[in-house]
């Protein structure tokens, strides 16, 4: 317990100065609340060590989808797990490809079974968690990825607005909410 509280202090300490000093800018937790979101926020290690369970979920997401270990991919999602996923505005626009909308987290792992061909990559950036309460949360994230979708290879650079939820005990991911902010195709 002694380590848990020297750690939590240090980190505390470490955020405290790094947003004195204009290295993160505080954070408007009621800019992008998840619906229904009139709980209190966690403060201190409670914030912290449910960030990092999130952060871990999201790392699991990924490697699993890029694995293709689709049982260890449906283990980071809630059941009525919604995706929207679509272009931005751009050169190609959003007709690029029409907007993924979808509610169930197996209908989610049939469609990316057949979106995704070939050797994916997704890395993670760091997250920007906007609330953190006992059991929602929702986070800012910006993703890279490289694959082969429809037929074309490249990269693509992601913005992604992620809800989760705790549900007995272990947080799931609810919703993703992501755009496509830059897109390189390799010539074929």
């Amino acid at each position: 317990m002694k380590i848990r509280k020297t750690i939590g202090s240090a980190v505390i300490v470490a955020l405290t100065v790094m947003t004195a000093v204009g290295g993160i800018a505080p954070v408007e937790a009621k800019s992008l609340a998840p619906q229904g979101a009139a709980a209190t926020e966690l403060k201190g290690l409670d914030r912290i060590l449910a960030i990092e369970e999130m952060k871990d979920l999201r790392l699991t997401f990924c490697r699993s989808l890029d694995n293709r270990n689709w049982d260890a991919l449906r283990a980071t999602m809630a059941d009525d797990f919604e995706l929207y996923f679509a272009q931005t505005e751009g050169p190609d626009g959003p007709n690029m490809r029409p907007p993924a909308q979808l509610v169930g987290a197996d209908k989610f792992i049939d469609f990316v079974k057949q979106l995704l061909q070939g050797q994916s990559i997704h890395i993670c950036t760091m997250a920007q968690f906007e609330t953190v309460t006992a059991d929602r949360a929702r986070a800012l994230w910006f993703i890279n990825g490289y694959g082969a979708i429809g037929g074309q290879t490249g990269l693509g650079f992601e913005r992604l607005v992620e809800d989760y939820v705790k549900i007995n005990g272990k947080w799931l991911i609810k919703k993703a909410d992501g755009r496509v902010e830059a897109q390189v195709n390799f010539p074929k």
